[in-house]
């Protein structure tokens, strides 16, 4: 049937393991977590070596929030010395002030703090409204 001939039998799935792992090992319980009886065919193959932490820190620059009030990951200089500079070991996801969401309670923080307030970062990924709330 010309239908079932536009359908591969075939399933390619490609995964990343440590050099150290037993990759035929994770193959088989991953094929018996599925239901097969034996192990598919598979290839291995060394990927190329990447340094991810400093791929990972080429990708944070400095963020200007206000004139004066920057988020620095901590293995670069402030752009402005001067300035309110929060300097942070910033995450994937939280603590690098890129977010829409931080960038405005950064804001917020900086038109309402007038020093001796208390404040409470509920919930603190990297810290950086409660560091914020602290230094403005």
């Amino acid at each position: 049937d010309n239908e079932d001939a536009a359908y591969s039998k075939e399933i390619c799935v490609e995964s990343i393991f440590p050099v150290d792992q037993e990759v035929r090992m994770c193959i088989s319980q991953a094929a018996n977590s599925v239901g097969l009886k034996e192990i598919p065919n598979f290839q291995v193959e060394m990927g190329e070596e990447i340094d991810w932490i400093t791929k990972n820190q080429e990708s944070f620059q400095p963020v200007e929030i206000a004139e004066r009030l920057w988020i620095v990951p901590e293995w670069t200089s402030p752009p402005v010395a001067e300035a309110v500079n929060i300097i942070l070991n910033p995450g994937l996801a939280f603590g690098t002030g890129e977010h829409p969401t931080t960038k405005l309670c950064l804001l917020l923080l900086q038109s309402l703090i007038k020093g001796g307030e208390a404040f409470l970062d509920y919930g603190t990924g990297s810290g950086i409204l409660a560091i914020a709330a602290l230094k403005v």
